[in-house]
């Protein structure tokens, strides 16, 4: 072992620090340049009008590109997925005047309520809410998980109604 492997070991060990240096510079710079952006556009979740050329009437799309990047109670699209479909969601959405609903695994109740009024124009009673837990699947021989969701029951108001199919 000679004199000088001691020394080119410190000189590797300056140089890995200054290049985690400028890492951490450019990091630095993004961050603040993306909040600068931020501050400045603040992008809200309105959505878009376009008119369609066939029938010459606008339709409302939200962009999403833009819906990323805001709060998700923002966001009130991207709460829900699509309704819940089975005998006993058509029952209580006949008898009882609730709609059943799969939505975000991260939302809660009181976001669900919000988004739900926002994009009906509806007075909300109450919500419930049903974690549906993972099942064990088997396929060709082999283990596997069909995905678990969660579930919105959202009662109306008396006299509210709502056309979701």
């Amino acid at each position: 072992m000679s004199i000088f492997s001691g020394f080119h070991k410190k000189e590797e060990k300056k140089e890995k620090a200054e290049k985690a240096e400028k890492k951490e510079e450019k990091i630095i710079k993004k961050t603040s340049q993306k909040t600068t952006l931020a501050k400045e556009k603040k992008p809200t979740a309105s959505a878009k009008t376009k008119t369609s050329m066939k029938s010459g009437k606008k339709e409302e799309t939200l962009n999403y590109a833009v819906a990323s990047k805001i709060k998700k109670t923002e966001r009130p699209a991207l709460t829900f997925h699509f309704p819940h479909i089975s005998e006993k969601a058509t029952r209580l959405e006949e008898e009882e005047g609730k709609y059943v609903f799969r939505v975000n695994r991260r939302t809660n109740k009181v976001e669900i309520k919000k988004a739900f009024e926002e994009m009906h124009r509806v007075k909300v009673a109450s919500v419930r809410i049903v974690n549906i837990p993972r099942k064990k699947r088997d396929w060709r021989g082999k283990a596997g998980y069909r995905p678990g969701y969660k579930k919105a029951i959202i009662k109306l108001a008396k006299g509210q109604k709502v056309n979701i199919h």
